[in-house]
């Protein structure tokens, strides 16, 4: 091969040095890629960022609201509680310090006691010149509050939010101007009731964080109008041995006469194991045999309340059907176990019968039956309980339940009342799955079969049941159902035992208002109850209306007739209502319908609307064309709204910016060192953020509004897209 056929074959294979045929491509597209990012950014700069504009930036409103900036400090804690009758009224007051020359977010997060509910707040804030600014919280939508709250903390105002999170906690978010402080004053509201002699109470004590000090102030209002007894009050073990040198409870009591309790620990947090809540108890005054009906009136409502609990009724006979999961293990088997076998053989006579069935797999697993609850049966039932119980995983739930109400129907308990205990703690069913389905058959089998009704309890594990099933099946049958939730089930067993039937004194009790002088019931509470219990109470809350000329109501407007079933047979007792003036009718009605309310609006999808037409009585009916769960659901937002109550998922309550209060001029610089959530990034600057993001991030010194941040994020992902395309340009 001679030089030039060489160089020819060189060229032509690509070999050795030569220059690729491929590089001026290569150059093109690497060239293209570095304007079309010049380009970018020159647009990005010149017409995104430049100055905050007047528009109104649509902020996202999260699922949740739970974030917290800057470095600041709870430096004093206090509750002030006072119960009227069947209230306890709760205002926790706290001072937060901000540590930093930015705004800063605080949030503090409270576990509640069960049913309690936010019903005011207050922010007074002062900044590092002491400039004060006090700002009232409203009630709003839960978006509307949301938005309202993100809005004024996104320019570094003063301000608060606060949410119902879950069953027992709320979060409070407190916005602080630089280097400030801020006194928060949250109104806490809990309805209470009196079962088994007793009126017992929950108050809020130490938050979920460590404060500097702590102190408590409990008074129990209207003693010689409700009350007949000393002031009960249980501070826990641990407290009290932590207490023990700087205060002293004699027998877990008050004082006595002027039934007040104090607690003030300076500095809180010398104590390792403080509780979150404190609760108490007191006997409330007797009530006539017809129970006692009052009327109140207040600037734009007019409402009663009904208690009844008849005094030295005999107790009647009871059939009791135990239908109990076997899907339980460790300690949900064992407190099962133990609270059965406390029951039995504490609260059953001889006159009482009952039947105890284990479902699983199968819809009858093992079983025992028992006629009458005398000494030998006992033993045998201990015997039952005691020894191993078949496992299994899921369960026949549908046809267990069915057999369960065949065989107390079957009972025929004639001359006392037949009750069905339903323990549940799987979700994951056998046989029919269709929850609906399930539902229905279930009320069939109960109200539309030969005998008596079955007076239905439930309770559920929270954890591992399906509550909403659960809930379905109560509500359907006049029944009830519970959760069980934390390490004491065995408690929670013994005290819904005892307090629901451990002695029945009534069955079947019903209740009938007749309103006069042209007035009218509306709204009114649970009108009907499967079964009273010796100690306790039923109430009934509702409201009034004048529809003739009548202007002011008074203790002619209304008569109660209560209708029950004793151990004699049926009785009847009628009341007439009187005059009260008192502040706590109205609150106790929205409390107690917003229950009843979100209670109809949460089983809905499984009642289905047919049925649950024919167990709600809304205010104002609602219109054919409308869906009746989402007119349930606005009732109950509106009588939030109205009276002033956080409800959870449907309400929030926010501070409202007023002209007076601290104001910025420009953007404000807000904390970020800190940061902790994940909503922050995600509701300030836009989705996609991680808390890593800013815990472990550079500290920012300059508010970043929603559009800048775009534009940095359009930037970022413009010069990835041009690095990965001259990467296999050049590839």
């Amino acid at each position: 091969m001679d030089e030039e056929q060489s160089k020819q074959l060189k060229a032509t294979s690509g070999g050795g040095t030569g220059v690729s045929p491929a590089q001026p491509g290569t150059k093109f597209f690497f060239g293209l890629g570095i304007l079309v990012v010049f380009l970018v950014v020159i647009v990005v700069l010149a017409v995104i960022l430049p100055g905050n504009n007047d528009e109104t930036e649509s902020l996202q409103t999260p699922d949740t609201i739970n974030f917290q900036t800057g470095v600041s400090l709870i430096t004093s804690y206090h509750i002030d509680s006072e119960i009227t009758s069947r209230m306890a009224r709760t205002i926790v007051s706290m001072e937060i310090v901000n540590a930093l020359r930015c705004s800063s977010i605080k949030t503090v997060t409270l576990q509640l006691p069960l049913g309690t509910r936010v019903a005011g707040l207050k922010v007074i804030s002062f900044d590092d010149e002491q400039d004060t600014c006090t700002d009232d919280g409203v009630v709003k939508q839960l978006d509307d509050a949301r938005e309202s709250f993100l809005e004024s903390a996104s320019e570094g105002l003063p301000g608060a939010y606060v949410e119902e999170q879950d069953t027992f906690s709320h979060s409070l978010q407190v916005s602080m101007p630089p280097l400030g402080k801020a006194n928060v004053e949250l109104i806490l509201e809990q309805l209470l009731q009196q079962r088994l002699g007793r009126v017992e109470f929950q108050l809020p004590f130490a938050p979920n964080e460590d404060v500097d000090s702590i102190s408590m102030n409990l008074k129990v209002q209207g003693v010689n109008e409700f009350m007949n007894s000393s002031l009960v009050i249980e501070v826990g073990d641990d407290l009290k041995s932590e207490l023990e040198d700087s205060f002293k409870v004699e027998n877990d009591t008050g004082l006595d006469e002027n039934l007040e309790f104090n607690l003030d620990l300076a500095d809180s947090r010398e104590f390792r194991y403080l509780p979150k809540i404190i609760g108490g108890s007191y006997v409330p005054a007797e009530f006539s045999e017809s129970g006692e009906l009052h009327v109140s009136n207040g600037p734009s409502w007019s409402c009663f309340e009904h208690y009844f609990r008849p005094p030295n009724l005999e107790p009647i006979s009871k059939h009791m059907v135990w239908l109990v999961d076997t899907s339980m293990k460790d300690a949900k088997l064992n407190h099962t176990k133990q609270a059965l076998k406390d029951f039995i053989s504490r609260s059953l006579s001889e006159n009482d019968s009952f039947y105890i069935q284990l479902f699983g797999n199968r819809a009858t697993e093992d079983a025992m039956l028992s006629s009458s609850a005398t000494a030998g049966e006992k033993q045998r039932a201990m015997q039952f309980i005691d020894k191993e119980w078949p496992q299994t995983y899921a369960v026949n739930f549908h046809a267990a339940f069915l057999e369960g109400i065949l065989r107390a129907k079957n009972a025929k308990n004639d001359a006392g009342v037949t009750i069905l205990v339903v323990v549940s703690d799987s979700s994951y069913f056998e046989g029919e799955w269709d929850r609906k389905k399930i539902v229905e058959d279930i009320y069939v089998a109960n109200y539309q079969t030969e005998g008596y009704p079955v007076k239905i309890f439930i309770l559920g594990f929270e954890d591992s049941s399906d509550t909403q099933l659960l809930s379905g099946i109560a509500v359907t049958n006049d029944g009830v159902s519970v959760s069980l939730s934390g390490p004491s089930f065995k408690d929670q067993f013994q005290n819904f035992f005892e307090s629901e039937f451990s002695n029945v004194i009534l069955s079947n009790v019903a209740i009938d208002y007749q309103p006069t002088n042209g007035t009218r019931v509306k709204g009114q509470t649970v009108q009907s109850f499967p079964a009273l219990s010796n100690g306790n109470e039923v109430v009934v809350r509702g409201l009034l209306e004048n529809t003739g000329n009548t202007t002011i109501l008074d203790s002619d407007t209304l008569q109660a007739t209560t209708t029950g079933f004793t151990h004699v047979g049926e009785n009847v007792w009628q009341v007439k209502a009187t005059t009260r003036d008192t502040s706590t009718c109205y609150q106790s009605y929205a409390h107690s319908r917003i229950d009843q309310l979100l209670r109809f609006r949460d089983v809905s999808e499984l009642v289905g609307e047919k049925s649950l037409k024919r167990m709600v009585n809304l205010v104002t009916p609602c219109p054919e064309d409308k869906k009746l769960v989402d007119c349930i659901e606005e009732e109950a937002t509106d009588l939030a709204i109205a009276a002033n109550i956080v409800a959870q998922g449907i309400t929030g309550m926010v501070t409202m910016d007023h002209d007076d209060c601290l104001s910025f001029e420009g953007e404000t610089e807000i904390c970020r060192d800190g940061t902790i959530g994940e909503f922050y990034y995600e509701d300030y600057y836009g989705n996609g953020g991680t808390e890593s993001d800013f815990v472990y991030g550079p500290a920012y010194s300059e508010a970043f509004s929603h559009r800048q941040y775009f534009a940095i994020l359009i930037i970022k992902y413009i010069i990835l897209s041009s690095f990965l395309l001259n990467f296999f340009a050049l590839w």
